[in-house]
């Protein structure tokens, strides 16, 4: 991929740099020569680039070609995908966002009726085609059925998984003016850089202007310090709202370096992100882990109860089943297990989720010990040695079943 021809400017600002391309949206186009001390890239810079060339189609491909180039990013891809794509966003943020299931395609009616009743709110997993209406709000089956004819054919989501979500009514600001589009809500878009909040604003700049009131802020606040916590992503966009019965919920987040500013204030969000990009406190990932380290992005095993993995673990066949049920039960308990140092020892949530660990860690100790009865029988169980355990024991088997040590997770190679 040539640079060259997927931007129109490249500059640095101090210590950051910015790849930048011209779309011709007024909501997202910013002419940051205008407002900080610029100097062009011509060869190279050892400044981390960020990206602000629009919608990003191929980013493992950008991050090829600026590595190639002896140039790196400040946003890494698998930090971009846990931003930008429901499917990996949504395990994390759950508990404060409709319930969704993603689906590789839109699945039969069926199945859509095992999870969920009409009406439903559908989307890609990375966008809308424009908010429209028709390919959102799903009210019945019929119109579900026109959709999945639709979606096929759709050159914006036709590519994409399909995100099938729970439809709960917003605060509307204006139902009536734009009819084929999904309501106007009472929506706001916050900027995050590293935990902090640089700028916020009206999602909407269409119709009926408002904004958001000084006394609801601080309430709004700890709901998007909240997810821009879980999270753990440096440059998040996330957008909130309230619905009809006066609850804030999170309705979408994104890769800040794709979103538009809508209706925040750019001066104040691309300075204070400049001052605060100056100064990132964060660790680079490569500098604070080991060779191989993986960083679990979501919950392992995001649509499995306990029950039903029990009862895969009770009809299990071969070894190789073992194994896959075992990296999995593995992940899923040092998962959760970090779940129980988020409450106060003694309190009720901080006893329940005690319970919840405990109760994957038993069914995760009943497989290991079966998999250490393989490996044994096998000749590969390594003795114990020095400074490590169970996992160094079982690598050379775990490995011949398709499996590595990722620094503290199973992973499949």
């Amino acid at each position: 991929m040539d640079i060259r021809k997927i931007s129109d400017d490249f500059f640095t600002i101090g210590n950051i740099a910015v790849l930048l391309r011209n779309t011709g949206n007024d909501a997202y186009d910013f002419n940051f020569r205008d407002h900080f001390e610029c100097r062009s890239v011509v060869f190279e810079t050892d400044a981390p680039v960020l990206l602000h060339i629009g919608a990003i189609e191929d980013y493992a491909a950008i991050e090829s070609a600026l590595e190639k180039s002896g140039l790196r990013l400040f946003v890494h891809e698998a930090e971009h995908l846990r931003c930008s794509t429901i499917e990996k966003w949504y395990p994390v943020l759950k508990d404060k966002t409709p319930f969704t299931k993603i689906y590789d395609e839109l699945p039969d009616v069926e199945e859509i009726r095992k999870d969920f009743s009409f009406p439903v709110f559908i989307k890609g997993n990375r966008q809308t085609n424009r908010h429209k209406r028709a390919q959102s709000i799903i009210e019945n089956e019929e119109q579900y059925l026109s959709l999945r004819e639709e979606w096929k054919r759709d050159a914006v989501l036709s590519w994409q998984k399909a995100a099938v979500r729970e439809y709960i009514p917003l605060k509307t600001i204006d139902p009536v003016s734009f009819p084929d589009m999904v309501p106007i809500s009472y929506e706001f878009r916050f900027f995050y850089f590293e935990g902090k909040c640089m700028a916020y604003g009206p999602y909407w700049n269409i119709g009926k202007r408002y904004a958001l009131p000084e006394n609801e802020l601080p309430e709004v606040l700890r709901l998007t310090d909240w997810a821009a916590e879980k999270l753990g992503v440096s440059f998040p966009a996330i957008d909130v709202a309230k619905t009809a019965s006066g609850e804030w919920i999170i309705i979408e987040v994104n890769d800040a370096q794709e979103s538009g500013f809508v209706g925040v204030n750019p001066l104040i969000l691309w300075n204070n992100t400049i001052e605060a990009l100056q100064n990132p406190t964060r660790i680079p990932v490569e500098d604070f882990f080991e060779e191989d380290t993986v960083i679990m992005g979501g919950d392992p095993l995001p649509d499995k109860s306990l029950e039903e993995m029990r009862l895969i673990a009770e009809s299990i066949k071969t070894t190789q089943e073992l194994v896959d049920v075992y990296a999995a039960v593995y992940n899923k308990f040092w998962w959760i297990e970090d779940d129980v140092y988020d409450f106060e020892e003694g309190t009720e949530e901080y006893k329940k989720a005690c319970n919840v660990a405990d109760a994957w860690e038993t069914l995760m100790d009943d497989l290991e010990e079966r998999v250490i009865a393989c490996a044994v029988n096998e000749g590969l169980f390594a003795e114990r040695q020095n400074n490590s355990g169970l996992v160094k024991q079982l690598e050379a088997f775990m490995l011949k079943y398709g499996y590595r040590d990722g620094r503290g997770w199973w992973v499949g190679i």
